[in-house]
């Protein structure tokens, strides 16, 4: 029988804490937050039977005003997650319209982004 090291415990619950795969939702309440505390105004589209009929197939999962008129069409997934056609194509038709749109997987990736547009 193996005996635990000390503090093995506690490296291992934190290389754990760090590798989990945080959900969409998660995600999603952190930018919410970030963008209420910066001030910038922003539209969240979570994923709900009630409002599915409402809303295009395909739309990003949130809308974000920058200063400088600068606009985010976010859509964000878990690590593995990946885009289906109608984002796809969503995606594609904001590109060609000049918007710009980014998948977000991370909250540092979300903080990156903005710091990369001049925003704190």
């Amino acid at each position: 029988m193996s005996r635990w090291r000390p503090g093995e415990a506690d490296r291992l619950y934190r290389a754990m804490q760090e590798t989990k795969e945080e959900p969409e939702s998660a995600l999603m309440s952190k930018i919410r937050a970030y963008c209420l505390r910066n001030g910038y105004p922003a539209q969240f589209f979570p994923t709900s039977r009630k409002l599915s009929p409402f809303l295009t197939p395909g739309i990003p999962d949130c809308i974000i005003a920058l200063p400088a008129g600068r606009t985010l069409w976010l859509e964000l997934k878990s690590k593995r997650g990946c885009l289906s056609d109608p984002q796809k194509q969503v995606r594609q038709q904001l590109l060609h319209l000049g918007h710009e749109w980014h998948k977000v997987k991370t909250f540092k990736a979300f903080k990156e982004l903005v710091a990369n547009r001049g925003v704190a």
